[in-house]
């Protein structure tokens, strides 16, 4: 089943303030509103001591907004010809130094195109190249923005490379994802850089892992042939992987008081390590003033470290100390990780001393040796001899426990505890076991990110001293802790907060910043006042023959603190009007194609404004558009990546293609998230696919074509794959219309058995999200879906089987069968109107008119037939001007419209 999506028949504006605004929940009196404008892939954003802020993007810009809001229109800087921006990779930490409005220092954190790496520097380089799936680093440098422009701009030849001057002195990258994190400067003015382990996210991975580029890191130095043990890589102390490194920020070396620093190499990869055992630590950060200010202390501060989870658990961990480590691979919250149960690799960094001693086989420690769980006593001993213990100068360390775990998208709804008792030893409780001392109830996630601890005091003290934490999943939380970190309390929020990828405070204004980067929206959410007007409109039509009449209809804006509204139309072509609902003739020049631009901006009672804008084609239809090289469904390979044709069938009534502009846009879902791949422009491209899907987790592709004629109409298809994990499918959906509700069953093959299942659901305007989650007790043949979208809404199963085989049923779109709102006309009126609905039973009913102080001008009994019905109200002369409530209603159904009164 191929998805045509052709704008034009019912036009929606695209405004400043989305939609997406008014599914986001917060507590009373907190307003959202867009900051700086739509971005393209934001990350993340930091003030300077003057209220500027430093935003960055995935390509490798960054961008300053001044105090007013004002994006200026020149990055700062911009090393897009030198990151990797694909998949996972890109720009994704930045830092202003302490001391940055007197030395001007700025630092990125990113992965390196493998092409620059290669080549930069020789006559073989070219900026256009870019090099993807393959091995590359990750580098940290440093550049200076020059006061002499008020630090808009970098000085000339200031760059300077802290880590990753050379392929052995970079992070590693060895797959698409699990690269780098965050950039965080520490009381004692050191640098602290996160980063992955650089391992395989879809399966276990304990070296040469087929979809890894080992071979390559190998023969580049990359990484040594030590380190070739895949997620392990995190427990060694000589590598940089799935480490938090604590950084001189004037020469990149590793710093004296590091837990294995090395005077003699301070570049090494242990004089750099600060805490490890991590599997993606994408976002940490560091409580102001609870380190030393002398780098020389070796005490940087207390740490919040987000570790993103595998198949199981989500943390939110707690470093005070050096030499931390937080388990993985062996450990996953506060669990052994069953995942690698059976993978016990050795770590050839660390030679056991009995080897070849008594029948002592074991020529190194393996990491198990070298790791256990928090208990009253611990105690290592050599594997060849229990009675002899493993020797000082080898680096045993205990499982450092998170505060708080929580299960994340393929692991149940259940949210655990943990604590330490000198008496008693280590206990793990649920959540809401009255014995875990925490209040809140069971929650999950996808992606653990960190925040900050609100100090101000605007805000209702419930937040006051409150840690701030979030999820890519799509909400915001508080924790409260005691004076040493034990956790006390969890609350909620905000909800709705999806594609979360930062979060912060300005805490000069006390505003809480969140970054959107699939939508591209920076969130600024302020407590106190009237936020702005949310503006939605649509069009009956975008496109047709001159003269063109186009009926307009603003009535699904809204004030979010319930202001009266005041709307003001401009056509683009010198006619303007005031009204909710405006209907107007559009006339081309000749007879070719042309656009008009057609702005409304819609006005609080307080004078807050909100603008946006859609495009009025004349003689002219969109493209047509058909993506032909993937069928919907389609399965591709597992065992080796594929090298995707991504071609489609374009038709233009009044464009050549080749004055068409063709934007490939790729998804890849991951579990209840997706991630968004940089779109490829053209109509004839080639994609790299990396097999992923068929082993604890669940992945598959989401490819949309969008094609755009000169006068910006716009033609759209949309198609998915899926991993082929052998067979076909084993679960057939399909579903029936109700009135307002879909009813969905599906059947299961004879001889499967499914131990879970989740109903996908998306819509031709929504990302895929999961509608129903059933475990193993809750399986069952059917569903009805009670609230959906008044538009097309397609559903999906995705199912694990009792064998655990991961497998997709077909997909199943339907509209629900809803009943004709309310037509009024003409609207606006000046003087009489009529009204036309639909009823599906005939009874006695009651017609109510109000204005929008709710003083009545008509409440009457109608008497409705099956059917369409009309009633017609007369003279309205005297009736004042403004937006008025249309209410008709039966026995057990209600209608609303709003009519605009002249």
């Amino acid at each position: 089943m191929i998805r045509l999506l052709f704008c034009g028949v019912l036009g929606v504006l695209t405004a400043f303030h989305r939609p997406v605004f008014a599914q986001v929940t917060y507590p009373d009196n907190f307003t959202d509103e867009a900051f700086g404008g739509v971005w393209s892939f934001p990350v993340g954003l930091v003030f300077d001591e003057n209220g500027r802020a430093y935003v960055w993007e995935k390509s490798g810009k960054v961008f300053i907004v001044d105090n007013l809001g004002n994006r200026l229109s020149e990055p700062l800087i911009d090393i897009s010809d030198e990151v990797l921006d694909w998949w996972d990779h890109g720009l994704l930490g930045f830092a202003l130094d302490p001391g940055f409005l007197q030395n001007g220092h700025i630092y990125l954190l990113y992965a390196v195109d493998r092409h620059h790496l290669l080549t930069a520097g020789t006559p073989d380089y070219d900026p256009n190249v870019t090099i993807t799936g393959q091995a590359t680093i990750g580098r940290i440098t440093r550049y200076t923005a020059d006061p002499a422009t008020d630090f808009t701009t970098i000085i000339p030849d200031s760059r300077l490379v802290l880590l990753g001057a050379s392929p052995s002195d970079g992070f590693s990258i060895l797959m698409p994802s699990h690269g780098l994190g965050s950039l965080v400067f520490a009381d004692d003015g050191s640098l602290l850089a996160s980063c992955g382990d650089a391992g395989s996210f879809d399966s276990a991975d304990d070296g040469s892992h087929p979809g890894s580029y080992w071979e390559q890191a190998l023969a580049d130095e990359i990484m040594r042939e030590e380190e070739n043990v895949g997620a392990f890589r995190s427990l060694m102390v000589n590598s940089l992987s799935g480490k938090i490194l604590r950084l001189d920020p004037a020469t990149g070396e590793g710093l004296p008081g590091n837990p294995w620093f090395d005077a003699s190499n301070p570049r090494s990869a242990s004089s750099r390590v600060w805490a490890m055992g991590m599997r993606n630590p994408f976002r940490f950060i560091q409580i102001l003033e609870t380190g030393s200010h002398f780098a020389a202390d070796g005490n940087p501060g207390t740490l919040l470290v987000a570790d993103v989870g595998s198949v199981a658990w989500e943390e939110l961990n707690v470093i005070t100390e050096g030499g931390t480590n937080l388990g993985w691979p062996i450990y996953e919250g506060y669990f052994q990780m069953p995942f690698f149960d059976v993978y016990n690799p050795q770590n050839k960094d660390e030679p056991n001393p009995l080897f070849e001693q008594n029948g002592c086989l074991e020529p190194y420690f393996r990491f198990r040796d070298l790791i256990q769980q928090p208990s009253l006593a611990p105690e290592f001993f050599n594997p060849c001899n229990a009675s002899v213990p493993i020797p000082d100068g080898v680096p045993t360390q205990i499982h450092h426990w998170p505060v708080i775990s929580w299960g994340n998208a393929n692991a149940d709804s259940i949210v655990y505890v943990g604590r330490f008792d000198s008496t008693s030893g280590p206990e793990v409780f649920e959540l809401e076991d009255p014995s875990s001392g925490v209040a809140g109830t069971h929650f999950n996630g996808s992606s653990s990110i960190t925040g900050f601890i609100y100090e101000g005091q605007q805000w209702p003290a419930a937040f006051q001293g409150a840690y701030f934490h979030a999820d890519f999943d799509g909400w915001i939380r508080t924790f409260t802790f005691g004076e040493n970190w034990e956790l006390r309390a969890v609350d909620t929020f905000a909800r709705g907060t999806s594609n979360l990828v930062y979060l912060t405070l300005n805490t000069e204004e006390e505003c809480l910043y969140w970054v959107d980067i699939v939508e591209g929206i920076i969130h600024r959410v302020c407590y106190g006042g009237l936020p702005r007007p949310v503006v939605q409109a649509s069009a009956d039509t975008l496109y047709g023959p001159s003269p063109l009449t186009v009926q307009f209809d603003a009535s699904a804006s809204f004030s979010p603190g319930g202001a009266p509204l005041e709307y003001s139309w401009d056509f683009g072509d010198g006619q303007s009007s005031d009204s909710m609902s405006p209907s107007h003739q559009f006339q081309a020049p000749d007879g070719n194609p042309f656009s008009f631009e057609v702005a409304l901006t819609v006005t609080d009672s307080l004078g807050q404004s909100n603008s946006g804008r859609l495009i009025v084609s004349l003689n002219n239809t969109p493209p047509k558009v058909r993506i032909r090289s993937i069928e919907d469904g389609d399965r591709y390979p597992m065992d080796e990546p594929l090298l995707l044709p991504l071609q489609a069938e374009i038709t233009d009534a009044e464009t050549s293609n080749e004055e068409l502009e063709a934007e490939w846009q790729i998804f890849f879902h991951h579990n209840t998230h997706f991630h968004t791949q940089p779109s490829l422009f053209g109509l004839d491209k080639q994609y790299l696919l990396a097999p992923a899907g068929c082993e604890g987790e669940a992945y598959w592709y989401r490819f949309r074509l969008r094609v755009t004629d000169p006068q910006k109409l716009e033609g759209t298809d949309e198609v998915e794959m899926f991993p082929d994990c052998g067979g076909l499918s084993e679960v057939t959906l399909s579903g029936s219309s109700a009135e307002k509700s879909i009813d969905l069953a599906w059947v299961v093959s004879p001889g499967v058995s499914l131990e879970k299942a989740d109903l996908l659901y998306r819509t031709d305007n929504s990302g895929i999200s999961v509608l129903q989650r059933f475990d193993a007790q809750q399986i069952q043949s059917s569903w009805t879906h009670t609230s959906p979208s008044v538009n097309k809404n397609y559903y999906r199963l995705r199912y694990r089987t009792q064998d655990g085989r991961w497998g997709y049923s077909n997909e199943a779109g339907l509209y629900p069968l809803l009943p004709t709102e309310i037509l009024a006309f003409p609207n606006p009126s000046v003087s009489g109107f009529s009204l036309r609905y639909d009823a599906t039973v005939e009874g006695e009913g009651s017609l109510r008119i109000l204005d929008m102080q709710g003083r009545e001008f008509v409440n009457m009994k109608i008497q409705h037939s099956n059917g369409r019905n009309e009633i017609f109200i007369g003279e309205t002369a005297g009736w004042p001007s403004g937006t008025y409530i249309v209410d008709i209603s039966g026995e057990d159904w209600d209608k609303q419209a709003l009519l605009q009164k002249f």
